[in-house]
């Protein structure tokens, strides 16, 4: 879903960040002068904090924030999903907690 709302965005001609936890591969970047791609710890509400202000300070102005985080569970392991299930509902969950408050405040 995060891909389809970048080009969705850019193809009505706004600019768009997208961020990306460190260490994680997105499969498609979008090569376009309106897209940035950002490695940010959202886990970090302090890391968080420091780049939507960042960012705000740049554009001056943030029209949406889409707080989404991908992953979602797969393999066949019972184990492994289980792991990754906890891991993707604590990166959304705590993600756009850490993000929201300084968008929103």
């Amino acid at each position: 879903m995060g891909q389809a709302l970048v080009k969705k965005f850019m193809k009505e001609g706004y600019d768009v960040v997208g961020t990306v936890v460190a260490g994680e591969h997105i499969s498609t970047n979008p090569q376009n002068d309106r897209f940035e791609k950002k490695t940010v710890e959202f886990l970090s509400e302090t890391e968080a904090d420091k780049f939507i202000k960042e960012k705000t300070a740049a554009c001056r102005k943030i029209h949406t924030a889409v707080l989404n985080v991908g992953g979602f569970c797969n393999g066949k392991d019972r184990g492994y999903i289980r792991c990754r299930y906890f891991k993707t509902n604590k990166l959304n969950f705590e993600t756009a907690y850490h993000a929201a408050g300084t968008v929103f405040l």
